[in-house]
């Protein structure tokens, strides 16, 4: 809650005019400037979401959604050892750069749709395109990492590091095990965003936000999943 600083009536946190008087409880953001966002991400994340969720436009949430399903579909690349299954390093390439997108950006909505639907079950009301910048923000360190990182893994490794012939830790163990540790760190950090965002975004306890991501984390692994059984799994 905010209350209004002429009636004093309380207000919904995302409220930019008062539901009594009609007086500005808070500023209000009509427009969000990518790389300052971005900035005030690694900065000030609770003030970062909080402008994202008041923003009357949701300026670049498709964008950076999409940029975030490359580094996703590269991740999935590396979970079912794409690598094994082209002799080309170009291919997984292109194929992620040309999967990704629209994945990130139909993952993202599917996630969304269903957090939507579970907080709303509790009584909270929540609007989906909330929802959807909160969480495509969140992709941030991901996006980072597709621009600084997976160049380096694609250089350094080509296919080898998608694949288990031979396993990337036996050509280059130091190399690989620095991609991984920074591959862990972009997951902790995006995760942390994820919580900090619905907190933020729902004005609720830090428990219950990391109990909405843990869901939708359970969510993101079995849509992997079944997608890597249709995908690998040979006919019989």
């Amino acid at each position: 809650m905010i209350h209004c600083p002429v009636c004093a009536t309380p207000n919904h946190h995302l409220n930019i005019v008062c539901s009594s008087c009609g007086g500005f409880v808070q500023g209000r953001v009509d427009n969000l400037d990518l790389f300052s966002t971005i900035w005030k991400l690694i900065e000030r994340p609770r003030a970062a979401f909080l402008a994202i969720a008041l923003a009357r436009y949701k300026n670049y949430s498709t964008i950076v959604s999409a940029v975030g399903g490359i580094g996703m579909v590269f991740v999935f690349f590396w979970f079912i050892k794409a690598g094994d299954f082209t002799a080309s390093a170009f291919n997984l390439v292109l194929g992620g750069f040309v999967a990704g997108p629209p994945a990130g950006v139909m993952l993202l909505a599917t996630v969304s749709l269903f957090a939507a639907a579970l907080i709303r079950s509790t009584g909270t009301p929540v609007r989906f395109r909330n929802l959807y910048a909160v969480l495509s923000y969140s992709l941030v360190p991901v996006v980072l990492s597709v621009v600084f990182v997976l160049p380096l893994e694609i250089f350094t490794f080509g296919r080898y590091f998608f694949s288990l012939n031979p396993p990337p830790w036996l050509l280059k163990p130091l190399s690989y095990y620095i991609f991984l540790s920074l591959g862990a760190l972009v997951a902790g950090w995006t995760i942390f965003l994820a919580v900090t965002g619905m907190k933020v975004l729902l004005d609720c306890r830090w428990i219950v936000a990391a109990g909405i991501v843990s869901a939708l984390s359970i969510l993101f692994l079995l849509l992997s999943w079944c997608v890597r059984y249709f995908l690998v799994t040979p006919a019989v």
